[in-house]
């Protein structure tokens, strides 16, 4: 399995996000997207705090769906990645906007 070096990882999700997810969520290709993303959540040498991007667009796509219940959990699954990064931070507070339950409570 090939593993790349935390820079070219980055670089090649961020060209994914871009060219791939964002046309494929804009054009409601929704099923496409999430795949596409599963597949990015598993690219060697992704820093955990992109992993956690990963899981939270993942997450938004659910919730765009209706699944709530299943968003809520992508996103606790990525804080559970590393509860300490502010990604994590920042997936809490989407937590807590979607439930309207504060997290640090």
């Amino acid at each position: 399995r090939v593993r790349y070096g935390p820079r070219l990882a980055k670089r090649l999700l961020d060209e994914a996000l871009h060219g791939e997810i964002y046309p494929l969520i804009d054009a409601g290709r929704y099923d496409a997207a999430r795949a596409r993303l599963a597949e990015l959540a598993e690219l060697p040498g992704l820093a955990v705090e992109d992993r956690q991007l990963v899981a939270a667009f993942s997450a938004q796509v659910l919730f765009t769906l209706g699944d709530q219940p299943r968003a809520l959990a992508e996103l606790e699954r990525a804080v559970a990645l590393d509860p300490a990064t502010p990604a994590a931070a920042r997936v809490r507070a989407a937590i807590a906007q979607m439930t309207g339950i504060d997290g640090d409570s």
